[in-house]
């Protein structure tokens, strides 16, 4: 199997998106975490300034065999509300 990496920037907070992780009982460690054939790594960047409002921000990045996978079951999650 082949490996698929993506390296995205979410408007969801880091403990909005470790929880999600917590949930899929994956395994974080420091900025990493792994789940099913899977590399979570998570950066927290600075908030963006939209006018009167800060939307927070997070680097995720998915490398792996299972990172496919893992990555529509976070858009699912995130992009139908869940989050």
């Amino acid at each position: 199997m082949s490996s698929v990496s993506y390296d995205e920037v979410w408007s969801y907070s880091r403990q909005q998106i470790e929880e999600y992780l917590a949930e899929c009982k994956a395994v974080m460690s420091g900025n990493t975490c792994l789940s099913d054939d899977c590399t979570v790594t998570l950066e927290t960047l600075s908030d963006r300034e939209v006018g009167p409002m800060a939307l927070p921000r997070t680097r995720v990045r998915m490398e792996g065999p299972g990172a496919g996978a893992f990555h529509q079951a976070f858009l699912l999650h995130f992009l139908s509300g869940g989050g």
